[in-house]
């Protein structure tokens, strides 16, 4: 009998050793497939039948919760569009880095994509803002012609801009990094949503309704901690950014959520 109690206090699980994904596994080799799968429909269909022309910039809407159970579907549609691959490790799955696609292997330009996350990414996720902010910076150094290559296109317009005395500002400190290339987005740390709710909840009824059909862009007049900034920079560099969006999506991995309680990329993100 104390050998058998023995056993199963050895076999009762301590209670700290649960976890629902290791967040350096993301995207695993699952859901780059399902990513590929993902990107190629999004141009191919959405935009390019319709407008003969590959989109320069596409705009995703990224959720923490769906990169839980997706294991990262919407990161490897990210990596897809800017043709790049993770490098995982074989034993452990871990992601050690990124491989560039070759353009001949990839079959179409690089597309540049604009990425607003959540709060909850945010939080949960730095690695993964890290290893986009990596994919974005690898494409861009590319040696590759605008036409074949969206990022370094507008790598090169942003410089310009910035030599003629355009609203492009290039910070001095070097840590920073280039403005031009900033493509992640999101609330600032310690808030979360996109201000939505609180124009709901300061609002009348009838008040809510003239704020829907304005042609301002909802959120214009929301105060500065609930509206989307550049991740923890200033929100010009954002409102230029979403201005370049030709095509934006948001995948919904189940049922739970409607189109309209998702985070909506355009309105509720540029002033």
């Amino acid at each position: 009998m104390a050998h058998q109690r023995e056993a199963c206090q050895i076999s009762s699980p301590t209670g700290r050793n649960f976890y629902s994904v290791d967040p350096k596994t993301i995207p695993s080799p699952t859901a780059w497939e399902m990513g590929v799968g993902l990107a190629d429909p999004l141009f191919k269909k959405v935009y390019l039948e319709e407008e003969g022309e590959y989109p320069d910039m596409v705009g995703l809407v990224i959720w923490g919760t769906s990169a839980m159970r997706t294991h990262g579907d919407d990161i490897a549609q990210v990596f897809s569009l800017l043709g790049v691959k993770p490098i995982w490790q074989e034993e452990s799955r871990r992601i050690t880095g990124l491989e560039v696609i070759p353009l001949a292997e990839l079959g179409r330009p690089r597309i540049d994509v604009t990425v607003r996350i959540s709060g909850f990414f945010r939080d949960a996720f730095p690695n993964l803002i890290e290893l986009i902010d990596e994919a974005v910076q690898l494409v861009a150094s590319l040696d590759e012609s605008p036409e074949d290559n969206m990022v370094v296109r507008h790598l090169k317009e942003g410089q310009e801009r910035q030599g003629a005395g355009g609203t492009g500002k290039r910070r001095s400190d070097p840590s920073k990094g280039n403005p031009a290339l900033y493509r992640i987005f999101g609330s600032k740390p310690g808030t979360y949503g996109a201000g939505i709710l609180w124009g709901e909840s300061t609002n009348e009824t009838g008040r809510q309704f003239r704020t829907w059909r304005r042609s301002t862009p909802l959120g214009a007049d929301m105060p500065t901690p609930v509206r989307t900034l550049a991740y923890m920079l200033e929100r010009e560099i954002s409102r230029g950014r979403f201005s370049q969006i030709v095509v934006a999506a948001k995948n919904q991995d189940n049922r739970e959520h409607e189109y309209l309680t998702a985070t909506i990329i355009c309105n509720t993100t540029v002033a």
